[in-house]
């Protein structure tokens, strides 16, 4: 796994993200769509990293965004971690905690996720999914927040 280039914010994008970015449903919040966008740009021109996992590749079923993440990998400023022996041990720990909590159990795709978010030491895990969402009062290793695009402050 990369570790993040020096200045750079490093987001990690679990599948619902992709999905909402290309697809662009109606009844997506048009706000989280931006912020993804956004984000998408911000990553084309080196400002910032966007990492998924591998699983993504089994997500991903429309043709058009299996192509989109073939060139996608060819990006310097995106990453796709293998889902390694380590990455399913801290997954499983991660669906433990949840469960042990009463907090909702992440099913095994999201836990794989969440585990490559924080071993390839990303700084915020984004999702649509709310039950995820739910998670980050166990998990607590990554910010898992829905996309956002931060505000700049101005002073007077």
């Amino acid at each position: 796994m990369r570790r993040a280039r020096k200045g750079r914010t490093r987001f990690y994008w679990d599948t619902c993200c992709f999905v909402a970015l290309l697809e662009r449903k109606p009844s997506e919040d048009p706000t989280l769509v931006h912020a993804l966008d956004a984000t998408y740009n911000e990553m084309l021109v080196g400002r910032v990293e966007i990492v998924s996992c591998s699983i993504l590749i089994t997500e991903l079923l429309e043709p058009s965004a299996q192509q989109f993440l073939r060139e996608l990998r060819k990006h310097p400023n995106f990453e796709l971690v293998e889902t390694v022996t380590a990455v399913h041990e801290l997954a499983r720990d991660l669906r433990s905690r949840c469960r042990q909590a009463g907090v909702h159990t992440p099913k095994t795709p999201d836990a794989l996720h969440l585990a490559s978010g924080i071993l390839s030491k990303c700084d915020e895990l984004w999702t649509l999914d709310k039950r995820l969402l739910n998670s980050g009062a166990v998990i607590t290793e990554i910010a898992i927040r829905l996309p956002h695009v931060e505000q700049l402050k101005l002073e007077f």
